[in-house]
């Protein structure tokens, strides 16, 4: 009888001697490791973090025995590495990480212009589309009465949220406030200024909502119509969606007041969606919230299984109903003898049924149809084929 010989205990951890940046692309990372160990261990993992405490992710995790260096091809702009030992029993890993850093003299791209709004009391929510540098960790945003002077801070530190609120003086004679931004990054590359958006002071008077008169399922898609706000001075118009009655809504489009329609290519099968639109008027001011419609999806049909087997009583057949998501109140069975059509031929409350009604020479095609509590039905199922 043969010995079961576990794998010998793994007593040194390997040591990071440094992470090199190369070419501004890439990171070679050496180790050493005690020779005595070597035979203990199948291998090497390398890990990366972001930050020295931040959630890892496993780059390799079958780096051979006798390897001294590995190759990140994708590093991030900092990049702390760890690396561990393993066998099939356990693996050990080195606490202290290797740091290496990639030089990023780069600027993000300018933001798109922000746009606002200003209430009676001077206060203006100016607010802007998240920069898509995915470096970018904050705003700086700017502020004149007129488009072609000298812009100042109006906020005096970089804001990391996509809106932001100012108060200005309407004790003025300039019809507008103008803003500009700056996209910062990581390194405190910051952008050219985006071109200034202008802020009306204020309006008094809040547009009327546009009404949703329609929202259509189609393939892959909803399209949400509407009838335009009968308010002339519409400079906006919001989509808002969400999947749930009780949560809050998200926005999913900002659109032109000349827009009626929209299409969210953005669903899943079996989800609600809920929509709802504001209108925003030159002033910044807007709208109540328009009516909500909601479009139900349609789940994917469910697969429907059929097994059918002769027996010395006629044609027996199963499926099982335990893994639909929905509840079987009743299945509709189909027949065909020889050459005629498939028609209905039994309703079954049960996951079997046994067709006695069977004839020697004669062969015999079945398919199912479930019913479900809902009021809804499955797609027919695969047909089954037998010969008695």
């Amino acid at each position: 009888m043969s010995k079961c010989i576990g794998k010998p205990e793994i007593t040194s951890v390997p040591e990071l001697t440094y992470a090199e940046t190369v070419n501004n692309n890439s990171v070679v990372i050496n180790w050493t490791y005690d020779a005595n160990q070597e035979s203990a261990i199948e291998g090497y993992k390398i890990y990366r973090f972001k930050s020295s405490s931040g959630t890892k992710q496993l780059l390799s995790g079958n780096i051979s025995a006798d390897s001294r260096s590995f190759t990140d091809t994708k590093p991030l702009n900092d990049n702390y590495y760890f690396i561990s030992a393993y066998n099939s029993a356990s693996e050990v890993i080195n606490p202290f990480p290797s740091y290496a850093m990639l030089v990023d003299s780069v600027p993000p791209a300018a933001p798109a212009p922000p746009e606002g709004f200003c209430d009676s009391l001077g206060r203006v929510t100016v607010y802007w589309h998240r920069s898509t540098d995915p470096d970018v960790i904050g705003y700086r945003l700017f502020r004149a009465n007129l488009p072609d002077v000298e812009f100042v801070m109006a906020c005096p530190y970089m804001i990391q949220d996509t809106t932001y609120t100012d108060t200005i003086t309407l004790n003025t004679s300039t019809e507008y406030i103008y803003y500009r931004l700056k996209a910062v990054d990581g390194r405190d590359n910051q952008s050219q200024m985006s071109p200034p958006a202008a802020v009306a002071r204020y309006d008094t008077i809040p547009p009327s909502p546009p009404r949703i008169s329609n929202v259509e399922i189609a393939r892959k898609k909803n399209i949400v119509s509407w009838h335009k706000s009968v308010s002339g001075d519409v400079k906006n118009v919001v989509l808002f969606r969400k999947t749930n009655l009780n949560s809050t809504f998200d926005t999913l489009a900002i659109l032109q007041p000349r827009d009626t329609e929209y299409s969210d290519n953005n669903i899943e099968e079996g989800e609600t969606y809920y929509y709802a639109l504001k209108a925003m008027d030159n002033g910044g001011l807007w709208s109540s919230l328009s009516n909500i419609v909601a479009a139900d999806i349609p789940a994917k049909p469910e697969k429907i299984v059929l097994t059918t087997t002769v027996t010395t009583n006629g044609v027996k057949l199963k499926w099982n109903t335990e893994q639909l998501r929905k509840k079987v109140v009743s299945t509709v069975v189909f027949r065909a003898a020889d050459t005629n059509d498939i028609s209905t031929y039994a309703i079954v409350h049960g996951n079997e049924y046994t067709d006695t009604n069977v004839s020697v020479g004669k062969t015999y095609k079945y398919c199912i149809r479930h019913q479900f509590d809902d009021g809804t039905e499955s797609s027919l199922s695969d047909e089954g084929k037998n010969s008695f």
